[in-house]
């Protein structure tokens, strides 16, 4: 039964976004721009839904009747707490919030999971299986591919022994890697058995081989085509006729070629030199240009096409040894699997594609329930989740994406799979299409320059979509011309600088940083302003964001913002392999299986035990440590007899058992407040315990956990985990990838010189490509590589450069006031009007782009002279001013482990944290946290205390905290809230986070809040090492304090 309509899109909505709440009846792709407001048009649809929608049989539509799939469960978190707050704003549907938790508003890796825990015994396979980590199971598979080598080895086959004869010179070591790395890509192949079973008939019958000169042809016709236009705009700009007709005949062939080999001889082209005379000044560029472009081609067309095909055809022994072990592989590591029936989640989605194509009724039962399949960020679907939506699908599945947006190549992304929609839904028969162009994030400046840039470099080839066709951006938010300021320049700046007379003294990193660091403090001292909740205020450190693309310059700008006085912080992922918690893991489980082997006194003992005992667990001096192993005291150390208790126990405990008596046995949570970063730190030894549960359930014992730490300090891969964004008032210093979804007042983007295309891809001689098979050289009196390299070489430099772009459009999309980059531009320049494929594909970084747009966009020159560049900002690393910061409790904020208490019951380690907080001290806690808090978002230099919305109890003690005689000339100082500094000492780390730093015409003054008490002598020593710091790298003088929260005493410390 159908009901009237009660769903009205916001009348504020443009008409694009109304029609992709209301549009219904088949599949819809949204292309939905940078700042188009794609999150709230996605909530507003779920609402319509709920409000309006029945089903064909009269069922009203119900939340638990929506598919919503993202890719991160932080994201899928985010979407279902927008989606229970719009539900709640309406009463005639708040009902559906009760249902809010168990509705499928997750990832495709939960759902996929849940529909095999539904349907297992279609497969076979018991309900209760594991999710296994990929660093866990590697190890599974080294282990299986050793046995499989040994067996091949033993057997002497001709074929393994001819693979191995003409590759391997010192060992197979680099064989048998690149024979896991092409396994691992095989994963997502969807028809891999068939793929691993079929590919010697595919893949050298005749038709593939046309197939690749085809291809090959292709490729280097791009480059040719390219080249011709050159050559025959030459004619207008060569001025003597008898060169004019000379160049034509020269170049005739080649301008005719329509085959490879055609083109292979035509390339001998002999033009006119460029003496006087012959070419105008534009001639000759386009001379210069048009060979360089020829040179690129012949490196590719050198040897007939018969040739080339022999080359390849030469590889069908490798080949079939190949497929041959990776079958085996294959087989031997499902077999495992199911064995422990444990998987990872690719296994899973693997598992839920045969479900669903396998069962018909279980299709229609889940046809039969949806109403409506939403995908959000669809520009980051890969092959696998493609094809399970497509078997559950009923023409009612609602895309929502960017393809400019997709910057996820690594974890498997296809951007091929949007576009291909996007361009099929064109005429509106497969399906629609809705494009959200309207940005609503940045000023029109920014806009403008977004579409200068992407206009002339994003195509179909380079970057997967045409943007000047179909992607531009229009400017949205007219609010921000009405509120202006009329002396800021807000189009973008391109700061130049020539690093020639500063380039023995300092690197491009340290340059780029004084300069930004000199811009922002400009920017600050002269009080510029920024829209905020429609009107003009002051800016401060936290409207300022520097992308970066890769993260290896982030300390060095962190030094030099700082050294500079601007407080920064860090966003980056975490990296498993950082810090000292799984070297000192190792270090334990390799030192208690020594105990409990009793192997005391070799080599390996001596340094396990000296590792745990230097770390931060004991702290024992060289001089203490080497004193134990002369005297071979190790019996007489607390660490050797916690050791021998826990080795007397390990037959007894699981891995994850172990693990966790390691960690509490050892203190090993109370101490990471020695280090700093506990959350950080916290959070691995999670992944560490998740980790030897996986290694329980398949069988593993204290001896496979060693190898597991081994392992994974080995592999090439470095493992991640995502890291909160936290708030505060400082410069926001993070990865172009980690900006995602986020905005920022001012962008900053340095380094752009840096060379994308260096360490991307696979060196290995062997490799795989998902188009093109394996890529296998040929022997012949020497290694050599067939077509099949260049192709794939070629296919993924422009899959990078492509990717490159979209981050780059990313980054550019961030701000919101104004975009500033940082480049060192040549001297002399090409001046190019329409850029062209062979432009684009010989670049290797952002600065060549920025060449490449050298005649648009406008330059501002920086004088070096100005920028106070200085190696001074090196000296605080050098200064032994740690010495006055004690690594103790007392240095963890009251804060973080108030807010980590929840988090680190759900890690079990909540008996420890009960030590730290006891019921008695809770309530002071809770406020001595809400006044620091406070205290962070007040403003000293003007009071907003009228607007802020807390209570009187808060505002009474800010007042009565600025009653202090001290602070009465508050207003005239500079103040820096939470100024976090770092100072590293070889391997160790120290850092600390000064609460008040105020600085004045003639002094500073720190202030460190405190709970309660601020009678602790350790606090004296704290803050004496603040004050050498600040000392440091100024020349002022510092007085310190202590503010005690709760007793509203302020105490000078001498």
């Amino acid at each position: 039964m159908m009901m009237m309509n009660k769903y009205e899109a916001p009348a504020y909505y443009t008409e694009e976004q109304k029609e992709a709440v209301m549009k219904q009846g088949k599949n819809i792709i949204v292309s939905a721009g940078a700042g188009s407001g794609k999150t709230a048009v996605l909530k507003e649809r779920v609402l319509r839904i709920l409000m309006n929608d029945y089903f064909k049989d009269g069922r009203k539509v119900s939340i638990s009747n929506l598919i919503i799939l993202t890719f991160t469960k932080n994201s899928a978190s985010e979407m279902k707490e927008r989606i229970r707050k719009i539900i709640n704003e309406h009463p005639e549907v708040s009902e559906e919030a009760k249902k809010l938790d168990s509705a499928y508003i997750t990832t495709f890796d939960s759902f996929a999971q849940s529909i095999v825990k539904k349907y297992n015994y279609l497969l076979n396979m018991p309900a209760n299986f594991s999710i296994i980590d990929d660093s866990v199971l590697d190890m599974e598979i080294n282990k299986i591919l050793d046995e499989i080598m040994e067996d091949k080895y033993e057997k002497r086959e001709p074929e393994f022994t001819q693979l191995i004869n003409d590759f391997c010179i010192k060992d197979d070591t680099p064989l048998r890697k690149s024979v896991i790395n092409i396994y691992k890509s095989l994963q997502n192949n969807i028809n891999m058995d068939d793929f691993l079973e079929n590919y010697i008939t595919d893949k050298y019958k005749d038709e593939y081989l046309h197939f690749l000169i085809d291809a090959y042809t292709e490729m280097i016709f791009k480059l040719r085509d390219d080249a011709a236009e050159l050559l025959e705009s030459l004619g207008e700009e060569t001025e003597k006729e008898d060169k004019r007709e000379a160049n034509y005949i020269s170049m005739a062939n080649f301008l005719n070629a329509t085959t490879y080999d055609e083109l292979l001889t035509s390339l001998d082209i002999k033009l006119a030199m460029a003496s006087k005379g012959v070419y105008t000044e534009e001639g000759k560029e386009i001379k210069t240009k048009a060979m360089e472009i020829i040179t690129r081609i012949k490196k590719l067309v050198n040897i007939p096409s018969t040739y080339l095909l022999s080359q390849y055809k030469s590889t069908l022994p490798y080949a079939k040894t190949i497929i041959d072990i990776i079958k085996n592989l294959n087989k031997k590591v499902k077999n495992y699997k199911e064995v422990h029936n444990a998987y990872n989640f690719t296994d899973i989605a693997f598992k839920a594609i045969e479900i669903v194509k396998n069962n018909p009724d279980v299709c229609e039962e889940i046809k039969h329930n949806t109403y409506e399949i939403m995908i959000d960020e669809y520009q980051d679907t890969n092959d696998i989740q493609e094809t399970f939506v497509s078997y559950i699908q009923n023409d009612n599945v609602y895309m929502v994406g960017d393809i400019k947006q997709s910057i996820y190549g690594f974890r498997n992304a296809n951007p091929a799979i949007f576009k291909n929609k996007y361009d099929s839904y064109k005429d509106g028969i497969k399906g629609y299409k809705i494009d959200l162009t309207k940005n609503f994030r940045s000023r029109s400046e920014v806009v403008t320059e977004v579409n200068k840039f992407f206009d002339n470099i994003m195509t179909d080839d380079v970057g997967g979509a045409n943007y000047k066709k179909e992607h531009q951006m229009v400017f949205g938010f007219k609010k921000y011309d009405e509120v202006k300021s009329t002396t800021q320049d807000y189009s973008t700046t391109y700061l130049n600088y020539q690093n020639t007379d500063y380039k023995d003294k300092y690197n491009t990193s340290e340059i780029e940083a004084f300069i930004i660091a000199k811009d922002i403090n400009d920017k600050i001292n002269s009080h510029s302003s920024v829209f905020d909740d429609g009107k003009l205020r002051e800016i401060t450190y936290k409207d300022f964001a520097i992308l970066i693309d890769k993260g290896k310059n982030f300390e060095t700008v962190k030094k030099i913002l700082e050294y500079n006085h601007i407080p920064t912080q860090i966003h980056k992922d975490l990296s498993v392999k950082e810090d000292d918690e799984i070297f000192i893991l190792k270090s334990l489980i390799n030192l208690i299986i020594k105990v409990h082997e009793h192997a005391f006194f070799d080599n390996d003992y001596k340094h396990y035990f000296a590792s745990v005992a230097r770390s931060y667990i004991y702290k024992l001096s060289d001089d203490e440590i080497f004193d134990i192993i002369k005297n071979k005291t190790f019996n007489k150390t607390e660490l050797y007899q916690k050791c021998l208790t826990i080795s007397d126990q390990i037959d007894a405990l699981s891995n994850k058992e172990l693990l966790m008596k390691i960690i509490d046995d050892f203190d090993i949570i109370n101490k990471l407040s020695l280090v700093g970063d506990i959350d950080e730190r916290l959070s691995k030894l999670e992944y560490f315990i998740n980790n030897a549960e996986s290694l329980n359930n398949l069988g593993m014992n204290i001896y496979d956990m060693s190898n597991y730490f081994d392992e994974l300090l080995e592999s090439d891969e470095d493992l991640t985990m995502s890291a909160s964004i936290s708030s505060g008032n400082s410069v926001n210093l993070m990865t172009i990838h980690a900006s995602k979804g986020l905005e920022f007042n001012y962008v900053y983007l340095p380094y752009l010189n840096s060379d994308f295309t260096k360490g991307g891809g696979s060196k290995s001689r062997f490799s795989y490509s998902s188009t093109y098979g394996l890529i296998i050289p040929f022997y012949k009196d020497g290694v050599g590589n067939t077509l099949l390299s260049s192709l794939k070489d070629n296919q993924e430099y422009l899959s990078t450069l492509s990717e490159k772009i979209r981050l780059l459009y990313v980054a550019l999309t961030r701000a919101k006031e104004n975009l500033i980059m940082i480049n060192s531009f040549k001297e002399e320049y090409e001046s190019i009007n329409d850029i062209s494929y062979s432009d684009m594909t010989n670049v290797k970084s952002y600065s060549d782009i920025l060449e490449l747009l050298r005649t648009k966009i406008n330059i501002t020159n920086v004088d070096l002279e100005n920028v106070n560049l200085t190696t001074e900002y090196k000296a605080i690393r050098n200064y032994n001013y740690i010495d006055h910061i004690p690594k103790s409790n007392v240095k963890i904020k009251t804060k973080e482990v108030l807010i980590q208490n929840d988090i680190e019951e759900e890690k079990h380690f909540s008996k420890i944290m009960t030590k730290i907080k006891t019921k008695e001290m809770d309530e002071k806690l809770q406020f001595g946290t809400k006044m620091h808090y406070i205290f962070e978002i007040y403003n000293f230099n003007n009071s907003n205390l009228d607007d802020l919305k807390i209570d009187d109890i808060y505002k009474d003690r800010i007042k009565s905290f600025l009653n202090h005689k001290e602070l009465q000339n508050i207003n005239q100082a500079k103040v820096y809230k939470e100024h976090e500094f770092l100072y590293k000492e070889g391997n160790k780390e120290y850092h600390g986070i000064i609460d008040l730093l105020l600085e004045y015409k003639d002094h500073l003054d720190i202030i460190d809040y405190k709970t309660s008490d601020i009678d602790e002598k350790e606090y004296l020593d704290q803050l004496n090492g603040y004050k050498k710091y600040i000392e440091n790298i100024n020349n002022k003088k510092t007085n310190i304090y202590l503010y005690s929260i709760n007793k509203d005493e302020l105490r000078e410390l001498n």
